[in-house]
């Protein structure tokens, strides 16, 4: 979050973005190269004729490994505050805008949407624990105990679709909270993903959602799980409560 600008609260979305996860390998990986190394040589001199020097190699490739780690946590800590997706949730007293920084010619360029405050906005909220379904990438990294919450904004011809991962604790004041305009509503992910023998040969993927779920009970939660799949932006559990207090605030000003 950046509040650099006091009329204004910029919430960087997508902490974790491809450049950033690209650039955690490269360094995983020179991070382990260049350990193995290090550690081999000062254990063959400073252990010269004793028994250590035996066990140079494996003392190497077990050091460099937990050097490599650690370099990479740290730089992870660095980048994230300092290198940002380009893709920002700017809130101030007027609107909420998702805005996308300029791209290259060769990458399409996505519109900014704005939601104004003192008009009509439609919200749709949801959230379901990460447990129901086969996931990858950062999804994997996290506690089955864990939950995704979904918060988008919909006003004309804009939408502004937020999640976050949270934990259990995390999750509880959100579920908790009937002070909400739109409360939290749970779905369930495992009426998409019960016949996991297609998980079994590959990577998991986000799969078609039938037409009667769609259309059934639910059907503007998964309409607007659909939207997330393809355009919805992560903001960190901090951001995401910044950005539900806001839309709490001002929608009771609306009442």
């Amino acid at each position: 979050m950046d509040a650099t600008n006091p009329s204004q609260t910029i919430l960087h979305a997508d902490p974790e973005h491809q450049g950033l996860r690209n650039s955690i390998i490269v360094i995983l990986i020179f991070g382990v190269i260049i350990g193995f190394f290090v550690i081999r040589a000062l254990i063959l001199w400073l252990g010269a004729g004793s028994l250590i020097s035996e066990f140079a190699f494996f003392l190497s490739c077990m050091g460099s490994i937990l050097l490599a780690l650690g370099l990479t946590f740290g730089f992870e800590a660095l980048l994230k505050r300092r290198w940002h997706s380009g893709i920002d949730v700017v809130i101030d007293a007027d609107q909420v805008e998702l805005t996308f920084e300029k791209r290259p010619s060769s990458q399409p360029q996505p519109n900014n949407q704005a939601v104004i405050w003192a008009n009509r906005i439609n919200q749709t909220c949801y959230y379901f624990p990460l447990n129901d379904y086969s996931r990858s990438g950062r999804e994997k990294r996290l506690s089955d105990k864990w939950f995704c919450f979904v918060c988008e904004l919909h006003q004309d011809d804009n939408r502004i679709n937020v999640f976050a991962y949270l934990s259990p604790a995390q999750a509880n004041i959100w579920t908790a909270d009937d002070s909400l305009m739109e409360p939290f509503h749970k779905i369930n992910q495992k009426t998409l993903y019960a016949d996991k023998s297609r998980f079994r040969f590959g990577p998991p993927t986000r799969p078609e959602i039938p037409n009667e779920i769609l259309t059934g009970k639910d059907g503007r939660f998964w309409l607007a799980e659909r939207r997330r799949w393809q355009r919805g932006v992560e903001l960190t559990a901090v951001d995401f409560e910044t950005f539900m207090q806001t839309v709490k605030n001002k929608t009771k000003e609306q009442e």
